[in-house]
């Protein structure tokens, strides 16, 4: 008897090849936002990506997987440089390293929306008293 193994025949995306395929894709685009190098790994990880989900039949998943790669191309290109240069003019921020000034930008916006809902909420509150 004949024992088949691999990414066709299995059809939902279960396997090994897949897992280790998948876990190459998770490390490039972890790589490729870290140091912003993205655009030749991000390549190579949806090209991955997308022959190997295709092969294994699961198309949803690989759109799915091409999109958050996309996104991880975006932020690295846009928006991580532009946070970047803002620590740059920002006399605070220089001298730190490039993922706490990310962080900082994120806490940032994360306090602006708390106070912005603070806000809201007393006038409201007001307005019933």
């Amino acid at each position: 008897m004949h024992v088949r193994h691999g990414i066709a025949e299995v059809g939902t995306g279960g396997g090994i090849v897949f897992v280790v395929v998948l876990a190459i894709v998770v490390v490039l685009a972890a790589v490729a936002a870290i140091l912003t190098i993205v655009v030749v790994l991000a390549a190579v990880a949806a090209i991955l990506v997308i022959v190997v989900v295709l092969a294994a039949g699961a198309a949803i998943l690989a759109i799915v997987v091409v999109l958050a790669l996309v996104i991880v191309v975006i932020f690295s290109l846009v928006i991580t440089p532009i946070i970047i240069a803002t620590a740059v003019v920002t006399p605070e921020l220089q001298g730190t390293s490039q993922s706490i000034v990310v962080l900082e930008f994120f806490s940032g916006i994360s306090r602006l929306y708390r106070q912005t809902y603070d806000c809201q909420r007393q006038k409201r509150f007001a307005v019933h008293v």
